[in-house]
């Protein structure tokens, strides 16, 4: 939805004016700012191989309860927990908010709700804002930012090797004609 040139501040005022002239567009555009937001930060702050998260991020069948385990998997503490932090503080939000927008966006992309007041449209799309400004500064917080060229983690040796073999087409191929130049006695196969 956005170039990631586009740091928060911009984000923000995109998604505000979108939202002064269409309430379910600006809540749309903030939730899928709050979806590249976590990927992003998953991204940046996960401990396995860049390659393979993409792979488990980009999978269209996966929803917030996945990610949420991803996160917990790849980073040193829980997605709630960094709200709940973040809501003891300042009381913006709390986890609860963010599954409560979760359900109102569920409601608005599936056509389930088409008429929206603007005053709870508002209020999801600052839910959705203040959530990408607290992974935001929880990223900060641990050295990386979301918003600079992402450094590639690469895999193991075993692990490449493993991807390779089940992966790789090239290998697939080479297999194949392997196996059948063994198959028909062909000398001179590589």
């Amino acid at each position: 939805m956005f170039a990631i040139s586009i740091k928060r501040k911009g984000r923000r005022e995109i998604i505000d004016a979108v939202a002064k002239i269409n309430i379910g567009a600006g809540i749309a555009l903030a939730a899928a700012d709050y979806e590249w937001t976590l990927n992003r930060c998953i991204l940046v702050l996960g401990k396995s191989p860049t390659v393979t998260l993409r792979d488990k991020l980009c999978d269209p069948k996966i929803n917030h309860d996945e990610l949420k385990k991803i996160w917990q998997n790849e980073t040193t503490s829980t997605l709630q927990s960094i709200f709940d932090r973040a809501y003891k503080k300042d009381k913006n939000i709390s986890w609860q908010d963010i599954l409560s927008a979760k359900k109102y966006r569920n409601l608005l992309m599936h056509g389930i709700e088409c008429n929206i007041e603007d005053e709870i449209g508002l209020t999801v799309i600052h839910i959705y804002e203040s959530a990408c400004e607290i992974l935001y500064q929880f990223a900060l917080t641990q050295g990386k930012d979301i918003y600079e060229r992402l450094r590639p983690r690469q895999r193991k040796g075993a692990e490449i090797k493993k991807a390779d073999k089940t992966s790789n087409r090239k290998y697939e191929v080479q297999k194949a004609l392997k196996d059948y130049c063994q198959k028909h006695d062909i000398s001179g196969c590589k």
